[in-house]
């Protein structure tokens, strides 16, 4: 026929993992509009910050939003600060990723790095 099994397969595969998607993300849609709030709010606040966004992630995630507890912070905090890349970015991403897995962890970097990129772009098409 037309239709080989191996491509049936296939198909049902994809089905299957685009309905995976859906269905957890629009499950935990309140979890993520909550981690991509929280961390956009951090961009706008710290374009530019690097470390000093560091009390500033805290009182958001430790004290606001009880996602972590001052030890789980810290942790969190000193292996983003050992690996490469912007610090926000990575705090984003590990706390996206706790609160939400694989979704979470790029809403939370993407919310952090938007703000700069918007602001960016703004002064680029005006000058």
């Amino acid at each position: 026929g037309l239709y080989h099994p191996k491509v049936a397969r296939y198909h049902l595969r994809h089905t299957q993992t685009t309905f995976r998607f859906y269905h957890t993300f629009f499950k935990n849609a309140s979890l993520f509009s909550a981690v991509f709030a929280s961390f956009f709010k951090i961009g706008v606040i710290g374009f530019g910050g690097g470390s000093a966004l560091i009390p500033v992630v805290e009182k958001e995630v430790v004290e606001d939003k009880n996602w972590f507890n001052e030890e789980e912070y810290l942790k969190h905090t000193v292996i983003a600060n050992i690996t490469p890349g912007a610090l926000p970015v990575k705090l984003g991403a590990i706390a996206g990723y706790e609160r939400g897995g694989g979704i979470g962890s790029i809403l939370g970097a993407y919310a952090v790095t938007l703000p700069g990129v918007i602001l960016t772009l703004v002064l680029l098409i005006n000058s």
